[in-house]
């Protein structure tokens, strides 16, 4: 068994800007990020429920943070 960790995404060049996927998974990861955006996208458009629209928005960007931190390489 290989014991290198595999990263899906490479190290962060700058801030909190993106992380170019690696391999499969990470494109993967991209994909099926914008596939949910864009199925929750007339919910979002919701002009009764603004702040809620925001809400999944920032949400749904947090996740998209939260996994390229956890599955990124660390900067060196």
């Amino acid at each position: 068994m290989d014991d290198m960790p595999r990263y899906w995404f490479g190290p962060r060049q700058y801030g909190w800007g993106p992380r170019q996927p690696l391999n499969r998974q990470g494109w993967l990861a991209y994909a099926v990020w914008l596939t949910v955006w864009l199925a929750c996208f007339p919910f979002m458009r919701s002009l009764q429920h603004p702040l809620q629209s925001l809400a999944l928005f920032f949400g749904m960007l947090t996740v998209l943070l939260v996994m390229c931190e956890w599955k990124g390489e660390p900067a060196e």
